[in-house]
């Protein structure tokens, strides 16, 4: 009679799932893909003008026109004889323009909150859009070139540490995302 255990040891050899290949793997740097993403420029150049237009919006820069005035005037103030007419009326003048500003601040801080937010969530939108469209892109290769798994290799972990430490034979497909990303999303004209 045979050795049950080598008889085991055959059944298994000789099993599907042992003569099956090691899986064919790819790496990939989504963060490599995003920066060369033609449409990822565009929505990062477009958020970068709202906000410099943000900047310029006429609250923003009355503001800063005001600034240099009330400090003038507070330094003005130091200078007269304590009590004198001359005071009241400036301390009327630097009352009536700390109201003003303060108006004028609370308005452009509320109206600069929600603006930045809304520009904020625009980008996000637009951003997942991006991953999404690069990560399509590299599933349609992957799968093209018969990759059973890819791995993204761009992100750390939360100890700063790379997330793949070490891969051995995998083809890296960044630059065919990229290429196939420049087909899709040309620069604009």
């Amino acid at each position: 009679m045979k050795n049950p255990f080598s008889l085991l040891l055959a059944l298994l050899l000789l099993s599907p799932s042992f003569l099956l290949a090691a899986p064919k793997i790819a790496t990939f740097d989504i963060t490599k893909a995003m920066e060369s993403h033609q449409g990822n420029k565009d929505d990062v150049a477009a958020f970068q003008a709202a906000r410099e237009k943000l900047l310029k919006d006429p609250r923003k820069v009355a503001l800063d026109e005001m600034t240099p005035k009330i400090q003038a005037l507070q330094a003005k103030m130091q200078e007269v004889a304590p009590n004198s007419e001359e005071q009241a009326n400036l301390t009327e003048i630097a009352k009536s323009a700390a109201e003003n500003f303060n108006d004028l601040s609370n308005q452009w801080r509320e109206f600069a909150t929600e603006t930045s937010k809304k520009l904020t969530t625009t980008l996000v939108n637009a951003t997942n859009k991006r991953n999404s469209e690069i990560i399509a892109i590299a599933h349609k290769i992957a799968e093209s070139q018969g990759f059973d798994w890819v791995i993204e290799t761009s992100g750390d972990t939360n100890s700063r540490m790379p997330v793949v430490l070490y891969l051995r034979n995998h083809t890296d497909i960044t630059d065919a995302v990229i290429k196939e990303l420049e087909k899709a999303f040309p620069p604009a004209e």
